[in-house]
């Protein structure tokens, strides 16, 4: 958060625009409860606060949250640009985040195993899925 204290918002210091301050405040409340949320959850919810958030800082921020590393003007030498690129990885698409809902779905909240299309195919005659015993 050191990068704060020197960035400027085209009036002054980030440091002291209540609404810059006001959403890091959130965004540092939700990653605080990601971290202690358990299990499967609490993967899914760091890495939808992990994106969304860096979306969130570069939207408090402005167009100098964006450059990277070496940049004349990138804030904290590009480490919010680094960091939301990273954040990108911490979601598979089509991947992790989904299974981990699913596995949320499931087991933590009871509801039924989804009935996608074609996930039947490979069965013969009237037997259902293979279950674990």
């Amino acid at each position: 958060m050191h990068w704060a204290q020197d960035a400027p918002d085209g009036e002054g210091l980030m440091i002291n625009d209540a609404e810059f301050l006001a959403g890091i405040g959130r965004l540092l409340t939700q990653m605080e409860g990601s971290a202690c949320t358990p299990t499967a959850m609490g993967k899914v919810i760091g890495s939808d606060t992990a994106r969304l958030g860096f979306e969130q800082l570069i939207d408090l921020i402005g167009p100098a949250a964006t450059l990277p590393r070496g940049a004349d003007g990138a804030i904290g030498d590009g480490v919010i640009e680094y960091g939301h690129r990273v954040a990108q990885h911490s979601a598979t698409p089509g991947g992790t985040v989904e299974v981990f809902r699913t596995i949320i779905a499931q087991h933590e909240l009871g509801l039924p195993r989804p009935d996608y299309p074609g996930r039947r195919v490979f069965l013969t005659g009237d037997r259902p899925a293979a279950t674990a015993a």
